[in-house]
């Protein structure tokens, strides 16, 4: 999905979150829209290129990228900011921001190309059939 509407879906959330949280709501934008920046540490890794722009090209052009595993994209990060989430209010609106963000990509994914990003990374890891698959980004 592309970054804008993520972006406006965030800032959608903090409207709604505002009169709950205040200021704090505004902390659903780093969790519904800050959470893509496993992307662009994908792209960096695999092409060592850190062009920002060609990023973006990359992942919304045509490629097998999207069921891939990204980091922030998981279960597990969930649940840590879940467990975050107890010990002060800006990790739970970036929680709520995050769980936000993740069904609209497994919607979008599951819409567009039949399938999702990988969805935790302890199954993707104990998933693996080659050791030569090992690396997260390969």
């Amino acid at each position: 999905m592309i970054p804008s509407v993520h972006l406006i879906a965030s800032l959608f959330i903090s409207l709604i979150l505002w009169p709950w949280f205040g200021f704090f709501a505004l902390a659903a934008i780093i969790g519904s829209f800050l959470i893509d920046f496993d992307h662009y540490i994908r792209f960096v890794i695999k092409n060592r290129n850190f062009n920002l722009k060609e990023a973006y090209f990359y992942f919304k052009g045509p490629n097998n990228e999207c069921a891939k595993l990204f980091i922030f994209h998981t279960i597990e990060t969930l649940i840590v900011l879940g467990l975050l989430s107890m010990l002060h209010i800006f990790f739970f609106v970036v929680f709520l921001g995050a769980f936000v963000h993740i069904v609209m990509d497994w919607a979008h994914d599951l819409k567009k190309i039949k399938k999702t990003k990988q969805v935790s990374i302890i199954y993707y890891f104990l998933t693996l059939k080659s050791s030569k698959y090992r690396k997260i980004y390969k």
